[in-house]
């Protein structure tokens, strides 16, 4: 035989007794407002799950959105960083600097290799 234990509904705050904590199906690990972690919020019903669902998305998504656009602010600065490296890079490999050897014609590099 179970044991009965006795819950507060989270959102309306209705007192219910679970006879199977493992086989209620009104629970959710989430974090609500004003929770400093995820934990289990227990509720009576489908109709309290939900609302209580909706406040926290409410509460939190303005903040995950600000995270989430933070985060692409730095991809996007990452990017712009990473193509002008890539610009600077493809700009220096493409000029001849006076002390290298593509400075000097191929006919004069073969004449110097010839020479003894």
């Amino acid at each position: 035989m179970a044991f009965q234990t006795t819950k507060v509904c989270e959102h309306c705050g209705c007192r219910f007794v679970i006879e199977d904590e493992e086989a209620w199906a009104y629970k959710r690990y989430m974090r609500m407002p004003g929770d400093r972690m995820c934990k289990v919020h227990w509720f009576h019903t489908w109709s309290c799950l939900v609302a209580a669902q909706k406040k926290a998305d409410d509460h939190f998504e303005p903040i995950f959105r600000e995270q989430r656009e933070r985060e692409l602010e730095k991809k996007r600065e990452y990017e712009r960083l990473r193509r002008r490296r890539r610009r600077a890079a493809k700009r220096d490999g493409a000029r001849c600097k006076a002390e290298s050897s593509c400075a000097t014609p191929d006919n004069k590099r073969k004449e110097e290799n010839l020479s003894p």
